[in-house]
């Protein structure tokens, strides 16, 4: 069989006299004979191809190095259906801002196996050493290490974890809620299932699947696909009797849960190509295990030992994790380039599901709209929308759509962050969560359009959900001989994190924000009051923020307008007694009347 080099670690070790230099016996690793013995993929290769039949599939990736893979796995990274990740972004629209954040979900997929095969190597090399040195203990047994159907099946979900992404999916998926999660079965069984990919005569995903993998599973029914699925599907219903030989929770926790392979491939790799690298402490994994918990299931785990010789340096690790993970989102996921970008297309989108007349027509085109999007890079999809957009003459989709084809990013003219302890629970629900949070939403920005004579699509909104990522906390550990959460663990172990877990989830929390943004050609248009005016109107009564405790602040509001140079409102007088009459269109989703709404006559035949 040809020797396969140890990639585990892609930099030059530095000489031992060098500055800043660790020692073998400093960081518990291996000797030169033990790894020479412990090749990556020996186990792996053995079990799952002849030696005669392997060949050096190998990719070279940034922060990994070589990455070899089987045969199996290079049948599966040929397919059209995976090698369409390749024009998908991993980042979004990030590289508006970040131009070399233009890397592809298909590194990613390359190298969460690179990550995942280092986990099991480590939890394979910290249960040898534990029996070895005798320190297992009582009331949290250590279980065995992973057999090759384990292996075989992690690595593999860790290589399909992000075959369901969609270019643009987030802003379909997460903020306009049309179309299901990436992670979830329908999406999954839409990829594996999808005959006929562009160019291509192969067979179905996963038909390919179920012949490269089929050998590997032994006294089960499930199929080798079944089995990939209830491994990567967020929703997969649990069935650990249906698969004896194969731990499916803890394949599931290593693959793309707390602190997994996708985590610790996307954290590094996403840092590196947006120009920041940040060091990639591996000591965390020297304490990555396999224990039963209180009622007797397997989990994936992080050991800290025993009170009081805590392994302080694992949660010093794990914060360090959560901090590079709230960095990125602070710095680049929420750069307000970026957050523009994507209400720009999200209210593209929703005016263009809106111009197909009733439901069943827009829900007939969102699902068209899916099965396209299998077959189109980010590039594509605003092509394509821009292309519909012309055709169909839906101005409203077609101006944003062509500034941002362009770059021409709207202008952030109002920000809610979360420390505005005045918006109501009920506002910021109204516009982040359940299905109709995208409609309240398009209301709101077309009311201020209307307010303010801006043409159609000129205003977008961006309000993220309000789970801002910091499942790091939720991690498993195990301390003296008890396995809970990292996030239960430091509300009763004051000494643990000393605090900063809980001050780092609160960040998280004020990571949500409201942005809305304008064309810089209408921005350019105001003049210096009619901008102020837009802006408290879109404080008080788009997002209800009231500083002023006024009896009535719309009217209040309203008679500003009525002072403003260059609004519809100028030197008219606004009505009182505009409530007996407000009609729904005439109000924002706050609640709050719209200022047309005090000056526009009514069949009454009210006066301007």
């Amino acid at each position: 069989m040809k020797k396969i080099p140890d990639n585990s670690e892609p930099h030059l070790p530095l000489p031992k006299d060098a500055p800043n230099a660790v020692t073998t016996e400093k960081l518990g690793t291996q000797t030169p004979a033990e790894m020479e013995r412990k090749e990556p993929l020996k186990t792996f290769i053995e079990g799952s191809a002849l030696d005669e039949d392997y060949d050096d599939n190998e990719f070279f990736l940034p922060i990994h190095g070589f990455v070899w893979f089987t045969n199996e796995e290079l049948a599966v990274i040929n397919h059209p259906a995976f090698q369409r990740l390749g024009e998908v972004n991993q980042l979004g629209q990030s590289h508006l801002v970040y131009r070399g954040g233009s890397h592809k979900r298909l590194e990613h997929a390359l190298g969460t196996v690179c990550v995942a095969d280092q986990i099991i190597s480590a939890v394979e090399d910290n249960h040898k050493r534990l029996r070895r040195k005798k320190k297992d203990t009582s009331g949290s047994r250590l279980c065995e290490s992973f057999s090759t159907e384990e292996r075989v099946f992690i690595r593999l979900g860790a290589l399909l974890h992000d075959i369901g992404h969609l270019p643009a999916g987030h802003t379909l998926e997460d903020e306009l809620k049309l179309l299901p999660r990436h992670d979830e079965m329908k999406r999954l069984l839409l990829v594996l299932d999808k005959p006929n990919w562009p160019g291509s005569e192969a067979p179905s995903l996963r038909s390919v699947i179920d012949k490269e993998y089929g050998r590997f599973l032994k006294d089960t029914s499930l199929s080798a696909s079944d089995l990939l699925l209830k491994i990567i599907a967020k929703d997969a219903t649990p069935s650990p009797d249906s698969c004896p030989n194969i731990r499916v929770d803890v394949c599931r926790d290593i693959v793309g849960n707390t602190i997994c392979a996708d985590l610790l491939d996307y954290l590094h790799r996403d840092w590196y190509h947006i120009g920041k690298p940040k060091y990639f402490e591996k000591r965390l994994f020297q304490y990555m295990e396999i224990r039963e918990d209180a009622d007797g299931r397997q989990k994936f785990v992080i050991s800290l030992g025993k009170k009081p010789r805590i392994k302080t340096d694992a949660v010093s690790a794990i914060l360090d994790l959560l901090e590079s993970r709230y960095q990125l989102a602070e710095s680049v996921l929420f750069h307000r380039s970026k957050c523009s970008a994507a209400a720009m297309l999200e209210r593209s989108i929703q005016e263009l599901r809106e111009s197909k007349g009733g439901k069943r027509d827009q829900d007939n085109w969102i699902a068209s709209l899916e099965e396209k999007l299998l077959e189109y890079s980010d590039a594509g999809v605003l092509k394509t929308l821009l292309r519909e957009a012309e055709q169909t003459r839906c101005e409203a989709a077609k101006i944003p759509l062509a500034c941002l084809r362009n770059r021409r990013l709207y202008k952030d003219v109002y920000t809610t962050f979360h420390s505005e302890i005045s918006i109501t629970k009920r506002l910021t629900d109204m516009y982040t969560e359940g299905t109709d949070a995208p409609q309240f939403r398009l209301k709101a920005v077309r009311s201020l359009e209307q307010d303010f004579d801006l043409p159609p699509g000129s205003v977008v909104i961006y309000c993220p959900p309000k789970e801002m990522g910091a499942k790091i906390a939720e991690v498993n550990i195990h301390l003296d001989s008890s396995v809970q959460t990292f996030k239960s663990w430091d509300e009763n172990e004051d000494t643990l994190a000393g605090g900063h877990l809980a001050a780092q989830l609160r960040r998280f929390a004020r990571l949500w924000r409201v942005h809305v943004f304008l064309s810089k050609d209408e921005w350019e248009k105001m003049e210096p009051l009619k901008r102020d005016l837009l802006r408290r109107t879109i404080k008080e009564s788009m997002l209800g923020v009231q500083e002023l405790p006024v009896e009535n602040p719309a009217y209040e509001l309203a008679l500003f307008a009525a002072s403003v140079p260059g609004t519809s409102f100028y030197k008219k007088t606004p009505e009182r007694e505009f409530a007996a009459r407000r009609q729904p269109q005439d109000l924002y989703p706050s609640g709050a009347p719209t200022l047309k709404s005090f000056f526009k006559t009514s069949n009454e035949g009210r006066a301007t």
